[in-house]
Formats: C-alpha cells, structure tokens, sequence
C-alpha cells in the first residue's frame, strides 16, 4: 500500500466544492439576466406611462368642464385618477434616476 500524499495548494478545488461554485455561477448568471430583463421591462413603462397621464389630464379637464356641478363623485373620480397617474409618473422617473446614479 502506497502512502498517501496531501498537496495544499490555493488554487486546488474539491471536486464537490467545483460543482458548488459552477452551481453558484450559473444562478449568479440567472439572476443578472432576470435584472436585466426586468430592468428593461421597467424602462418601457416610460411612454405608456406617460400617455396613460396625459390622457386622464385631458379626460380630467372635459370632465370639469362638461360636468358643470351635477356629479360633483364623478369629477372627484377623473381628477383623482389624473392626479394619482402623476404621482406615479413622479415616482417612476425618481426611482429611475436613484438606480442610474448606484450603477
């Protein structure tokens, strides 16, 4: 029987531990691909988000004008959906600028 004979070396990988840091690149890989998609789906929102609120400005302002007082909720209903359609459109352009500025 031959003596076995232990090599310390840094570069040296256990077998099990190379197919755990093959497994661990491959879900990194995963990951960085979901973002990316995901990053890319955030960034066409921009200009049907910005059609969505101008469109409910528009329906706002006929709806002021056309209701004349008589469905004070339904007025209440258009601005505050136009309104809301701003904040959003606020929200999306702050938190694209904030993710360009960490990258």
């Amino acid at each position: 029987m031959r003596p076995t004979t232990t090599v310390n070396s840094p570069n040296f990988v256990p077998p099990n531990a190379a197919g755990a840091a093959a497994e661990g690149f491959e879900q990194s890989q995963s990951k960085r691909s979901f973002d990316r998609a995901h990053a890319q789906a955030f960034r066409e929102l921009d200009g049907p988000l910005a059609d969505c609120m101008f469109m409910a400005k528009i329906a706002a302002q006929l709806a002021m004008e056309a209701d004349r007082g008589e469905t004070p909720e339904f007025t209440f209903a258009v601005l505050h959906v136009s309104n809301m359609l701003e904040d959003l459109k606020s929200r999306y352009q702050s938190l694209y600028a904030s993710s360009r500025s960490q990258a």
